[in-house]
């Protein structure tokens, strides 16, 4: 594939366009995971991975120099924190992985944990932004 097609390739995955992607997204937070998961709620997992384990023909991009290149910034997206593995993550590389659902109710079965997870706190927000991250944060502060 030349860059051409690749650059393309990302836009489309940015843009959600409704073909299939070459690309897998992962970030280096689980907050925006999360986040994402939370608001579409259609059956979405969340993996965490060690990049350590990527086989070696697999690429690692910055989702932030794609977005300068393809010009595909959104209004609270730039790609910061965010990269994208080109077509599929090796399965040892896999940690593990957990449905949105599972979470909510592993949140609602523990109080504990569910004050923990902020969930009504995360879904409250429209975008996963500092603001949000910073009320987490004094939130769990509070729980000392």
């Amino acid at each position: 594939m030349g860059e051409e097609e690749f650059l393309e390739a990302f836009k489309r995955h940015v843009l959600r366009d409704s073909v299939p992607s070459p690309f897998v997204s992962t970030l280096s937070s689980l907050l925006t995971p999360i986040h994402r998961a939370l608001h579409r709620q259609d059956g979405a997992s969340v993996a965490v991975i060690d990049s350590s384990k990527l086989s070696v023909e697999k690429k690692l991009y910055k989702a932030v120099r794609l977005v300068e290149l393809t010009n595909t910034s959104l209004k609270n997206w730039k790609g910061y924190g965010e990269y994208e593995v080109w077509e599929e993550t090796n399965p040892s590389s896999i940690v593990c992985s957990f449905s949105i659902t599972s979470l909510m109710e592993t949140g609602e079965r523990d109080a504990d944990i569910g004050r923990f997870l902020q969930i009504p706190m995360i879904r409250s927000k429209r975008y996963c932004t500092r603001f949000l991250r910073s009320k987490l944060a004094q939130n769990i502060k509070s729980y000392k």
